[in-house]
């Protein structure tokens, strides 16, 4: 990796961010591969800033899409984006290792932001399936501070995505 950003490739990424919305990971491969062959470190993480929020957007409509009608694009969409998000991760680590904990939690915080603003704007004045939604995430923190991971993880999907959909099964 070089010191110098590439100005053309932060643009794209400035472009593609206020887009809003999701991105088509074939389109964004095709876009890096017709790029520069070597990635600055402030590229590479701007890339991985961008892909973690790409991979919670494909996510989100994923698990919040219905059991009986799955979107399979969505679930497409996010393979590939794991293995781009896993990559540029580990070309960080590289460089700079003691970072992992900083970089594992913002990955973790740009992949729930989706799915949690999904869920808040789905639970909009339905003040039982807020407080119902709340008190699964209260109590699943609980249980995963005990431990209890697999019970955790039930109860926070249940909170978290409505009844019916690809998330909660």
């Amino acid at each position: 990796m070089e010191n110098e950003p590439d100005h053309d490739l932060m643009t794209q990424l400035e472009v593609l961010a206020n887009k809003g919305g999701g991105v088509r990971f074939p389109d964004f491969a095709r876009m890096i591969v017709d790029g520069q062959a070597e990635m600055t470190l402030s590229e590479c993480y701007e890339t991985f800033n961008f892909a973690c929020d790409q991979l919670g957007f494909w996510e989100a409509e994923w698990c919040f899409s219905p059991v009986n009608s799955p979107n399979h694009t969505a679930e497409l969409e996010v393979k590939g984006w794991e293995i781009l998000c896993q990559n540029l991760f580990n070309s960080l680590l590289e460089h700079i290792p003691d970072q992992r904990a900083d970089l594992e939690k913002g990955k973790q915080q740009r992949l729930l932001l989706p799915s949690l603003t999904r869920r808040v704007e789905y639970n909009e004045g339905k003040r039982f399936t807020q407080l119902t939604a709340f008190v699964l995430s209260e109590v699943s923190f609980m249980f995963n501070r005990l431990g209890f991971r697999r019970i955790a993880r039930s109860l926070y999907q249940r909170g978290l995505y409505p009844k019916g959909t690809i998330g909660r099964s």
